[in-house]
């Protein structure tokens, strides 16, 4: 009777030994108080098939210690009864219920409850790739990184691994950062930045600074190149509806002012390079929702909504040449009686290209009438090459032709790439009001104050009779001209001979705009048909 009595107990005994076992280790795979990744989830009214493969996607991930975090924020259809049966099912997710306050307010409600040593976020409409945590806290730890990001829809502009420096973030294509979902981000550096969503807006910016600004308080960041997130164009959603386009427009605003004052309370620890960074993003932010969301953006509005201390010479001077050049534009636009605005003297100047130092602006055959086109033509010191350069206390310049007493303006004040330059009679229009912006060694860039664009060598063309006109701010040589001053007396007697033994300047076939010279908005399709159009008829565009 002992014997037997012995003999269960020891069988008991191994049952629960080996029950024990068991539960330790699901309680090391599922059940772990600090898991390695915490993904958040914040949930309104996501259609059932979406939110469903968006749940299913998270659940599946390779890395087990995890926990997902979905945060429905009043959800008035099915959306927090799908979620409710996830967590019954699936110890990994905590699902909470809240009144609607916005996706800002979700997100930091899953921040507040994550216990995460990274925390990843995932929309509720789009999905990820099972290996997507794995990956990212593979490299994390591997090299010790702040960030984990990766490309999520474009082709990456790396085949391997690589660890960034913040300075480095412009060389590569904006939307590899600008959202919050492609990566992970250590917890520790948000709560010590204190970076959180609170008082950002929805509908497609908020992603956008809240990322810039961890990208520019970050130690290390990471890069690899698995495409690992499935993006969908849910039409529901706040990014794509649902707001109107001056809600929008103020929540850019309201985002751009809040993540500003944030990064700038910091700035003890960031550097210059990092800032510039930020500025950067900032202004690739109001390009795309220009395009995207048709939102316009006054310059004056646009500029205060940035912390000054962002807007420092040390600061912009470091941004790459075309977005130095707008955001200077912009400073300004807003600040018409900025006195650092002032950057040549008033008098009469020749104006010649980089491109082609030999050659200078022409009115075309020294016209004296309305219309006739900005041209570039060999120097040869008549008054068609001549011009007036005068200062206005808001900060703009206007020049005059000598030969004709006219203004030099941008042809209706056009508003397209390959808009002609001529020159027309005194009208006080902004067509005719020009920015000269230094870019050192004696050459500037002109930017009529009509318009986004600068004033273009067409074609890149160092050739008699090239036309001049507007193009989107790329920087490079047919975009610098050298202001030299000459003689205050204008020289009638001279006669442009070299014009009139030479023919009709204006070449006959369009010349081909050459392929690089397009903005980061536009597609090379797009540039492509422009430069295969006629160059603009200043009388039919009369």
């Amino acid at each position: 009777m002992k014997k037997l009595i012995l003999n269960n107990f020891k069988k008991l005994m191994s049952m629960m030994l080996t029950a024990i076992l068991l539960l330790s280790t699901i309680s090391f795979e599922v059940f772990a108080e600090d898991p390695k990744i915490s993904i958040i989830i914040p949930v309104y009214n996501t259609p059932e098939n979406l939110l469903r493969d968006c749940l299913e996607s998270a659940k599946n991930q390779t890395l087990k210690d995890i926990e997902i975090i979905c945060v429905d924020d009043g959800s008035t259809d099915g959306s927090g009864k799908i979620l409710d049966e996830y967590a019954k099912s699936d110890p990994k997710f905590v699902v909470v219920h809240q009144e609607n306050g916005g996706v800002a307010v979700a997100r930091d409600k899953g921040m507040d409850l994550a216990k995460g040593e990274y925390i990843q976020f995932l929309d509720s409409d789009d999905t990820i790739d099972p290996t997507t945590s794995e990956k990212c806290y593979t490299a994390a730890k591997e090299y010790d990184a702040d960030i984990v990001k990766f490309p999520f829809c474009h082709a990456s502009n790396f085949d391997k691994i690589e660890v960034l420096k913040p300075s480095s973030l412009l060389k590569y294509a904006f939307n590899l950062y600008a959202p919050i979902w492609n990566g992970i981000y250590r917890k520790k550096l948000l709560n010590d930045y204190n970076l959180r969503w609170d008082g950002l807006k929805g509908g497609g910016t908020e992603d956008t600074v809240f990322s810039v600004t961890c990208l520019g308080v970050a130690g290390k960041i990471v890069h690899i190149p698995n495409m690992l997130y499935k993006w969908h164009a849910n039409s529901m959603s706040l990014t794509h509806g649902g707001l109107a386009s001056d809600d929008k427009k103020r929540g850019v605003i309201n985002n751009i002012k809040i993540m500003s004052e944030k990064l700038q309370s910091i700035c003890l620890k960031v550097n210059d390079n990092v800032k510039s960074v930020f500025l950067g993003c900032l202004l690739d932010i109001k390009d795309w929702t220009s395009r995207d969301y048709k939102i316009c953006f006054d310059e004056k509005e646009f500029i205060s909504a940035i912390h000054p201390q962002l807007l420092k010479d040390d600061v912009v001077n470091r941004l790459p040449i075309a977005e130095r050049i707008r955001l200077k534009s912009m400073i300004w636009r807003a600040n018409p009686q900025a006195k650092s605005q002032k950057t040549i003297d008033d008098g009469i100047y020749t104006i010649s290209s980089k491109l082609a130092p030999n050659m200078c602006l022409d009115i075309n055959q020294c016209s004296k009438g309305d219309k006739a086109n900005l041209q570039l033509w060999q120097k040869n010191g008549t008054d068609a090459q001549k011009f007036k350069v005068q200062y206005d206390p808001d900060g703009y310049y206007t020049m005059k032709a000598m030969c004709s007493g006219k203004f030099i303006d941008v042809a209706n004040s056009g508003k397209k790439n390959g808009t002609n330059i001529w020159q027309y009679g005194a009208n006080g229009t902004d067509a005719q009001k020009w920015f000269i912006v230094p870019d050192g060694d004696g050459y500037y860039f002109l930017l009529p104050r009509c318009n986004d664009f600068c004033m273009d060598v067409y074609g890149a063309q160092a050739k008699n009779g090239a036309n001049i006109h507007c193009w989107y701010i790329h920087g490079d040589d047919n975009q610098r001209f050298k202001l030299e001053k000459c003689e205050d007396k204008p020289n009638s007697s001279k006669s442009n001979t070299a014009q009139k033994t030479a023919g009709k300047p204006r070449p006959k076939k369009p010349v081909k705009i050459r392929k690089k010279a397009y903005k980061p908005s536009e597609t090379k399709k797009d540039a492509g048909k422009l430069s295969s159009s006629k160059p603009i008829d200043s009388k039919k565009s009369a």
